[in-house]
């Protein structure tokens, strides 16, 4: 119980502390995600198209999504490790969060 109520009041603390992470697109490390799932996203020359491309797009349309759905989905995306943040994923969730 005690680690259930550290770890809520960690989540909130981060939460709380960086409330810009929702304003921009997040930065994902791109190379170490693709390096990570290459085999599973057809290699990493076409992993690392792929998210820069939705990289692209997701800055091109950030300001039509809105500011709380940016949070929920920066912040699922950002509690996976390093070599699970996907540009893709990130979309994702705000395409599902759109249509839901």
């Amino acid at each position: 119980m005690t680690r259930f109520i550290i770890l809520t009041c960690l989540v909130w603390a981060i939460a709380a502390a960086s409330p810009a992470q929702a304003e921009d697109v997040p930065r994902f490390d791109v190379g170490l995600f693709c390096q990570a799932n290459a085999s599973a996203r057809g290699g990493a020359t076409s992993c690392r198209r792929a998210e820069e491309t939705q990289r692209v797009m997701l800055t091109e349309n950030w300001e039509t999504f809105p500011k709380q759905r940016k949070h929920f989905c920066v912040q699922s995306v950002s509690f996976k490790p390093r070599s699970e943040r996907s540009y893709q994923m990130l979309a994702q969730c705000l395409d599902d969060r759109t249509t839901s």
